[in-house]
Order: structure tokens, then sequence, then C-alpha cells
């Protein structure tokens, strides 16, 4: 080998000599930086924001007010504002939340952000086929209907002292469901009470959607009315007439709500009276903002 090709050789060398070590401290730094921070695991009780939303895009819940209050992100039937929008605090296996979405922070690090899957069965669950009801477009009711004095007060008992020997002849109440006056009219020794329907032709606003009164016939004793549901209106909980579709009802009414159109035909509606949020694949994005202990 020739001096040159020697010299040659010696810094070649050294010149990877010098990468190797100059790789080595950088791994080296790596590992320094990795280990200094602080991932979250299981027992942790961590401070996250999230976004819950259906595989449409709908949202269904946030903690993050910029994107509750803003109209570009589309949301769910039954999302709601909230007055205040604060961050989540979460304490991994405690069981207060979903088991798969508290097991996702396991392993960040604050800062960062990650989305999750859960399906249906890993989260609330599948509908209750028994809460999803069909409903005829069209309704018939009595000019002059009779019912116990139990079943009346059941409605009605709120609206009056109630007695067990019926309500007052003449008295007036409005009706549970669509507000019309209605008179009593008479109550039998043997308690029957019969109602007089003083319902009037034209719209009756009982619910998110247009319902309108077609005929009241005393010929034939008869109330006729057609509903003009739309997918997807709600009928929300805090009104009383949320019940009157309900499986059970008058007896034993179904009294979670709100309940939710979901499909409508030419005769018959369908409503929804299980949770939103059951029976659907959910999302969500979780950002870890620190790890509190």
């Amino acid at each position: 080998m020739s001096f040159l090709q020697s010299k040659n050789m010696q810094y070649i060398l050294v010149l990877l000599t010098t990468i190797a070590v100059i790789s080595s401290i950088y791994l080296w730094s790596l590992g320094e930086d990795t280990q200094d921070v602080r991932r979250a695991k299981y027992g942790d009780t961590t401070v996250i924001q999230y976004t819950g939303y259906f595989e449409d895009d709908r949202i269904f819940d946030t903690n993050v007010e910029l994107i509750a209050g803003s109209p570009d992100y589309p949301k769910s039937s039954t999302f709601t504002e909230r007055d205040v929008y604060e961050p989540l605090t979460v304490t991994i296996g405690e069981g207060r939340f979903l088991p798969d979405f508290e097991m996702a922070i396991i392993d960040m690090a604050p800062g960062e952000t990650k989305t999750i899957t859960i399906p249906a069965e890993r989260g609330y669950g599948l509908d209750n086929n028994d809460l999803i009801v069909e409903i005829n477009i069209t309704e018939y009711y009595d000019i002059y209907e009779q019912m116990t004095v139990q079943e009346f007060n059941q409605i009605y008992g709120d609206d009056y002292n109630t007695s067990a020997d019926g309500p007052p002849v003449n008295m007036t109440f409005q009706h549970w469901v669509y507000g019309w006056d209605l008179v009593v009219v008479n109550v039998t020794t043997d308690r029957l009470v019969t109602i007089r329907n003083k319902a009037v032709e034209g719209l009756v606003e009982a619910f998110p959607w247009d319902t309108h009164i077609l005929y009241v016939d005393e010929a034939i004793n008869e109330i006729k009315l057609q509903h003009s549901p739309s997918v997807n209106d709600v009928l929300k909980k805090q009104y009383d007439n949320v019940y009157h579709f309900t499986p059970g009802w008058p007896e034993k009414p179904h009294k979670e709500g709100p309940g939710i159109v979901i499909d409508v035909t030419i005769d018959t509606f369908t409503i929804n009276y299980n949770r939103e949020v059951t029976g659907d694949t959910l999302m969500f994005d979780l950002t870890l903002l620190s790890i509190e202990k």
C-alpha cells in the first residue's frame, strides 16, 4: 500500500469514527429527552379536552367551547351547549367513564392528541328495540270520551283537588297532549268519567312538527288529526307530551326521552327513545393537558 493510500485510509477511519461518535451522542440525547417526558399510566389523574362524534362527523358532546359554539362543526340532534366549558378530570381505571375512553389516555404525554374509535358494544350498548315505536301519521279521538276515575286522576289529578269520587262536573281541563279544552260532563256512581273534547279545526302546536286537526265531526263523535314530522325532529323530555307515544303509555310510560324521529313514511313515522349515543360507533378526539398525580 502506498503512502497516499495509507493516508486516505486513515482519513476514512477518522471520519467514520467521528460520525459514529456524533451519532451516539445524538441518539443518547434523544433518549434523555424521551426519559424526561412524563406519560400517563394506569391510576394517574389526568386533565383532558375531548370531542365525541359519530362516524358522519356529527358532534354529540365536547368540552371545547370553540367547537361547541361554532356552526362549522355539525352537531347531533340532541347536542346541547353548556353554560360552562372546562377540562375534564379523568383518573385512569376509576371507571367513571367508558373503559376504552379511560384506557386510551395511557401512554399519552401532555400536549398529545389521539383519536379513538369505540364500537357500540363497548360504548353505550345497542338500541333497545322496545324503545323504538311506530306511530300512525293520522290519529283519531272521540269527542265524548269515557274513562275510570282512576284513569282520569292518573292524567289530570295534578290539576284539581283529587277525589276518589272523580272531578267536578262542568270543570274544564286542558288536554294533556294537544292542549285543547275538555270539560267533564258526567261522573257516574260506579266512578266512570265522561269528558267532551272541545277541539277546533286547525293547527295544534303540541310537538316539534306541525299537527293539524282536519275535522271535528259531532255526527260520528270523531276528531281526526294528522302529524307532519320530519326525520331528526326531537321530542324533548321537558315536554309532558313526550310520553304520549312512548311504550307502555299510559300505564307505565317510558320516561327517559328525548325521542328522535328516525323514519317517516306516508302512513307512519318512527320515534327512537333510546339515547342517541346507543347503537352507534363513537369517535373521540382526546388531548391530554396535564397529569396531576
